[in-house]
């Protein structure tokens, strides 16, 4: 049993005229051309709507979704926001290490017999 390849005369193909042949072979292509268009439109409607839902969870942006933002400045202010979420984490774990009580030298005793 052959492979099928879109550009290979199926055996049913064999037997009609040229021009027919052709035709189908147009069809095929087309068809295939419009399924591929299908899928990278619903590949770009499911990007844009992730940016939309990026664009909310954003200070600044969220307040005005309505207007059309380039993805890249929408990119952008993301990435900005997380570097300054994650210094603020940096931030607080420090001050929480600082306002802890230093432990007295019975209980770093303890810690070692245990």
């Amino acid at each position: 049993m052959q492979s099928f390849h879109p550009y290979r005369l199926s055996p049913q193909m064999d037997t009609l005229p040229v021009d027919q042949q052709l035709q189908e072979l147009l069809a095929q292509e087309q068809k295939r051309k419009e399924s591929h268009s299908a899928i990278e439109r619903r590949r770009r409607d499911r990007i844009n709507d992730k940016i939309i839902v990026l664009k909310s969870l954003i200070p600044g942006l969220d307040d005005d979704l309505k207007r059309n933002l380039p993805k890249l400045t929408v990119l952008e202010a993301a990435i900005d926001y997380i570097h300054q979420l994650r210094k603020e984490i940096d931030t607080l774990k420090e001050t929480s290490e600082d306002d802890k009580p230093a432990p007295s030298s019975t209980m770093k005793l303890a810690n070692l017999l245990c």
